[in-house]
């Protein structure tokens, strides 16, 4: 590349007026040097005046900034949980094919779009105020919570959500799971123990029921006078 470069400039044939290239340095040390040539005359014949920068350390930090990025990617597309990169302005930006097969989405559906599209109106309020806050400091919001979430068919999911900020873009990094089925065992768990509750808070002796796998109390009635 360089021989040819030189030769080109040398015949006045169009040829890039700077660029990189790799030269051995006298103890055997492989540097990156940038050249910046200019055609010039040199006693009546065509010769070329070179400068040379030794951009090493440059191309090293972009060779780890490159790496960085694949290490990054290859995390982001593999993670088992839904992930996005968010801008400031709410818009994503990035999708994993986890958030598109917990969603039903391409990821075509979602790229360029508002989030705030795909959370219900009870907690699009909520989420909105942690996300003004977390732009102004990223300690004055909570990083886990739980939320609800449309999913393209217009079902309504639970997630559990972990979100950050970025530093050096100020893009919001985020990702959740899926808790429905959880969140509607536990309702139905609730709504089964409430009978036994309202008859253990109403006698007047202590009673304890444990839960046999957590071994914690599941209800309990408590000594005193019936409720009125």
């Amino acid at each position: 590349m360089v021989v040819e470069n030189h030769r080109r400039r040398i015949a006045n044939e169009a040829f890039p007026p700077r660029y990189a290239f790799r030269v051995v340095a006298r103890d055997g040390i492989v540097k990156w040097v940038e050249i910046n040539a200019a055609l010039i005359e040199w006693q009546g014949k065509p010769a070329t005046l070179n400068f040379l920068t030794d951009i090493t350390e440059h191309k090293l930090a972009e060779v780890a900034l490159q790496e960085s990025e694949e290490r990054f990617h290859t995390i982001f597309e593999n993670s088992s949980a839904a992930m996005a990169i968010i801008e400031r302005d709410t818009t994503i930006s990035m999708v994993n094919k986890e958030y598109c097969k917990l969603g039903l989405f391409e990821k075509k559906d979602v790229i360029g779009i508002s989030w705030t599209s795909q959370i219900p109106p009870e907690d699009l309020g909520r989420l909105l105020e942690y996300n003004r806050k977390r732009l102004i400091d990223p300690k004055s919001a909570p990083s886990k919570y739980e939320f609800k979430f449309y999913r393209k068919d217009g079902k309504i999911l639970n997630c559990l959500m972990s979100v950050g900020v970025i530093p050096t873009t100020q893009q919001i990094i985020c990702s959740f799971t899926d808790i429905t089925e959880r969140k509607e065992t536990e309702d139905v768990l609730r709504r089964q123990n409430e009978p036994l509750q309202t008859i253990l808070d109403n006698i007047p002796v202590t009673v304890d029921i444990t839960d046999k796998i957590s071994n914690e109390e599941a209800l309990s009635g408590h000594l005193g006078e019936p409720n009125a």
